[in-house]
């Protein structure tokens, strides 16, 4: 509310000072105010502008990173791969001892006396 009454205060002051000039402050006003609204919305639009390519900017940015993630992790499933191989194997020839153990007496007793030779 106090911002109202100051403006308006400085208007007032701002005609005083004009006495005599009402005439071709107008005609001033006239012909410079859709200049300076011009140039008003020439910087905002600018600023405006601005900011979209920044955000683009950073959005080929995040593009790039997530390219670079998912090569990583492109690389990092052929290892889990070749892991995963690897244990299956290990575990395959693992069950193949343990169900060719003659040593255990469960085996032993399942198994025919010409399997042992």
């Amino acid at each position: 509310m106090t911002e109202g009454i100051s403006t308006a205060a400085a208007l007032a002051t701002i005609l005083q000072a004009l006495k005599g000039w009402e005439i071709p402050s107008l005609i001033a006003l006239m012909l410079l105010a859709p200049w300076i609204v011009l140039l008003l919305v020439s910087f905002y639009n600018h600023r405006r502008f601005e900011a979209v390519v920044r955000m683009y900017e950073n959005n080929y940015l995040q593009v790039e990173q997530i390219k670079t993630m998912a090569d990583g992790f492109k690389e990092m499933a052929g290892q889990y791969r070749e892991t995963l191989i690897y244990s299956i194997q290990q575990v395959t020839e693992a069950k193949e001892v343990a169900e060719n153990n003659l040593h255990c007496p469960i085996v032993r007793k399942n198994s025919n006396p010409k399997d042992i030779g």
